[in-house]
């Protein structure tokens, strides 16, 4: 006789359209704009815990410029005082289950006081008369400056050596993350430019050529391409360090 088995499989794989675990990172999150950074630990609390009982999942901090009449209040930014009011919020929002990020400045785009005019946003329409993009705009109290050269990585290191210095110095929880969340800078040149451009392109950049006509293609495109080689192996990896 013959005796047949009949073996069961336990499919314990999640369906395809099964619904994913709900965790902070799956919900929406909002921007929370420190206006003139003039913000204080019981009204942080506060908010922190509507945000939480809205169904919000965590908060990116942005300060910007204040609102008129709380000029008193006004905290200047990585300062101490600023430093331990970002302690207090990434403090209350772990406990209340949100997450906390920040943006790497204030206004827009990046800059501030630690900017100088060899660092800020170039521009130039002849590779010899350079003058300052512009200033950041509606910069948070102590945020006020130049504006950032986005692929000049000396640039990119000198700005960043203030967050440096404000983190060495504090012993908080951190925020998940600091990101960049809007990228608006006006700038053509940078120091390093034509040595850059040889070196990746392979001949020397004709600057006259450049910024007097519009119908070398092929220049064109060259230059373009060597700023966002700059941009991605040199200057917004020091992000990441």
């Amino acid at each position: 006789m013959k005796l047949a088995i009949l073996f069961l499989a336990v499919n314990t794989v999640a369906a395809p359209f099964d619904w994913p675990p709900i965790t902070r990172e799956t919900k929406p999150w909002a921007y929370n704009w420190w206006l003139g950074s003039a913000v204080d630990k019981d009204n942080l609390t506060k908010e922190l815990a509507r945000y939480r009982d809205a169904g919000l999942g965590g908060v990116h901090i942005i300060p910007i410029y204040g609102a008129k009449g709380a000029e008193s209040r006004y905290i200047e930014y990585l300062s101490p005082q600023w430093m331990e009011m970002l302690r207090h919020a990434v403090t209350e929002a772990n406990r209340l289950g949100l997450g906390v990020d920040m943006t790497t400045g204030t206004g827009w785009c990046f800059g501030g006081p630690n900017v100088a005019e060899l660092d800020a946003g170039v521009t130039t329409k002849d590779g010899v008369t350079m003058t300052p993009g512009r200033k950041v705009k509606r910069a948070a109290p102590g945020g006020e400056g130049w504006m950032l050269n986005p692929f000049y990585a000396d640039a990119m290191q000198r700005y960043l050596q203030r967050f440096t210095d404000a983190f060495a110095k504090y012993d908080g929880p951190k925020p998940r993350t600091m990101y960049h969340d809007s990228y608006e800078y006006n700038c053509n040149w940078s120091p390093n430019l034509p040595a850059e451009f040889e070196n990746r392109r392979g001949y020397k950049l004709p600057v006259a050529e450049l910024f007097r006509t519009k119908d070398n293609a092929q220049l064109k495109s060259d230059y373009r391409e060597t700023i966002s080689d700059m941009m991605i192996e040199q200057a917004w990896p020091l992000w990441n360090k």
